[in-house]
């Protein structure tokens, strides 16, 4: 069979819950160590009550992640007020 050159993409979920609806942001940081770097924002998300997916393909602005961990951080708000930070952690392996 020949190949076209297509890669698979792929990616991850964050999956979660929400009792109200709002807003959620999200942040994504490379962990090496004890040390943290900030590396930008997702774009908010605007999903209703319930079970909530937010699909992440690994981009960070245009930028690719490399192999590596890292944390995403989650906080939800609403017109009555903002959750705390919730942290992810994950592995990028290519």
């Amino acid at each position: 069979m020949a190949r076209t050159g297509r890669r698979k993409r792929g990616g991850t979920t964050f999956a979660f819950r929400l009792t109200n609806g709002g807003s959620i942001a999200t942040k994504i940081q490379r962990v090496r160590g004890k040390r943290i770097a900030r590396l930008g924002a997702l774009p908010a998300v605007k999903p209703r009550t319930g079970g909530v997916r937010i699909a992440f393909s690994g981009r960070v602005g245009r930028k690719w992640l490399v192999p590596g961990r890292y944390r995403a951080l989650l906080r939800a708000s609403n017109a009555s007020g903002r959750s705390r930070w919730t942290g992810v952690r994950f592995t990028v392996v290519r």
